[in-house]
């Protein structure tokens, strides 16, 4: 489905000889930073091949160690990658400042290929064997949104910050970090994902099922396709805690889901960069719920700064959509079913629909706000509706449009309940629509 604009308007298709103490499946970890593998990089290399032959196992991988990786491994049904395909149950543990990265000389492939016949990757960064004298890293100080519990999420196993960082994978496939094939999985913890690119998932392209929980994924590109950090196709997506920022794609800057389901739970999703549509979240099939998340500072240029839905359905709870920016629908675009409870909308930009705009689909809001947008050259600075809208005690309030409707612009249907106030919009409220609004006045 494209994403559709209002009329006369063009708009592009949404378009180490390292020793493995112990690699045997289901046993104890080693977490002991003297009884990780050396560093160096054919060992690391070995230790895989070795765990892939045991039926699975965990390596610890040596602190402060960067493995750099300069020569193509193998490659897979999905192109080149820098190491040995995971085949097994396999998991990586980080020590303090670990790094695995392919050489900025080295051709292009991507990390890691997680595929059949019971491929399961765990990147787990939570900094096993810590010394004194480490310090935590800065970046989950706490958001307005997120409750103690959640920053303790963040906070409790990775105190001092991701141990471990993955970067600099490149395909002209798809995932430039990790490609997770079908049934396959991925789980992330406290890792960084940063400097990857690919065709499609920049840093992670998930088929299968992919679990990212405390970690951030940035600077990562998908420039001529979709989800510039992920993108999670006929898959599940578990998203928590964690940070995607400063990715790019022409579609869906942070996030592009297209498969059977994805939370995103106490994360953020900002500074990301569509070069056609939808800067943040782009949802194009799929049940998606996002509960307890801000969403902000992501920028399209075309369609939908922070959030759009083409297909499948979005549950936004508890979550802020602001300071996003577009030429049309600066915070959300919906052309199918969204639900927004007990969530912001707020201080959003575009040249036309600076809060939100509903083409083909339906928007239910409740306890909301949809505040202080702007429309810098045309109408619906809070709200744009031409199919369904549904407000509940939602604030609709000081969005500012260059022309009328400033508020409220409608030409669908709007029903109106509890304590919904349309108020102190300019130029007007709801006046200058093809279709009045019930009980908005001015």
């Amino acid at each position: 489905m494209k994403l559709v604009p209002s009329a006369g308007d063009a708009c592009a298709a949404l378009a180490l000889g390292l020793v493995i103490l112990t690699v045997t499946p289901a046993q104890a970890d080693p977490t002991g930073p003297d009884r990780a593998i050396a560093c160096d990089t054919e060992a690391l290399k070995n230790a895989i091949h070795a765990a892939n032959t045991a039926g699975g196992g965990t390596v610890q991988l040596a602190r402060r160690c960067t493995y750099t990786l300069t020569t193509v491994d193998n490659t897979g049904l999905h192109g080149a990658n820098g190491l040995p395909l995971i085949t097994a149950p396999i998991t990586l543990r980080a020590g303090k400042n670990t790094v695995i990265e392919r050489s900025a000389a080295a051709p292009a492939f991507r990390i890691f290929e997680v595929t059949g016949p019971a491929g399961a990757l765990t990147l787990d960064g939570t900094n096993q064997g810590r010394r004194p004298g480490d310090h935590r890293d800065p970046w989950n100080t706490a958001d307005a949104l997120l409750t103690s519990a959640d920053r303790d999420d963040r906070d409790r196993a990775c105190r001092n910050g991701s141990g471990l960082t993955v970067r600099g994978g490149s395909t002209a496939d798809r995932g430039g970090a990790v490609f997770v094939d079908d049934d396959r999985s991925l789980t992330l913890h406290c890792v960084s994902l940063t400097n990857n690119t690919a065709a499609n998932g920049g840093a992670v392209q998930n088929l299968g099922t992919a679990d990212v929980r405390a970690s951030t994924l940035s600077e990562n590109s998908a420039a001529a396709g979709s989800g510039g950090a992920i993108s999670s196709q006929n898959g599940e997506l578990n998203l928590t805690a964690s940070k995607l920022s400063h990715n790019t794609a022409a579609g869906g800057g942070g996030l592009f889901v297209e498969g059977v389901s994805a939370t995103v739970s106490a994360s953020v999703i900002e500074h990301n960069t569509a070069t056609s549509d939808v800067g943040g979240i782009y949802v194009a099939g799929g049940v998606v719920d996002i509960v307890k998340s801000t969403i902000r500072h992501n920028t399209a240029t075309n369609i939908a700064g922070g959030l759009a839905s083409t297909g499948g359905s979005v549950h936004l709870r508890h979550s802020s959509v602001s300071e996003n920016t577009a030429r049309q629908a600066g915070g959300i675009q919906a052309q199918s079913q969204v639900v927004v409870d007990d969530s912001k909308v707020n201080k959003n930009t575009a040249d036309l629909g600076g809060g939100i705009v509903v083409i083909q689909g339906n928007i239910t809001m409740s306890r909301s706000q949809v505040n202080e947008n702007r429309a810098r050259i045309t109408r619906g600075a809070g709200i744009i509706n031409v199919n369904t809208l549904t407000l509940t005690d939602v604030e609709v309030a000081r969005n500012v449009a260059n022309a009328p409707a400033g508020g409220i612009h409608n030409s669908g249907t709007v029903t109106v309940n509890g304590q919904t106030r349309i108020t102190d919009n300019t130029p007007t409220n709801c006046t200058g629509s093809a279709t009045p609004v019930p009980g908005c006045v001015g």
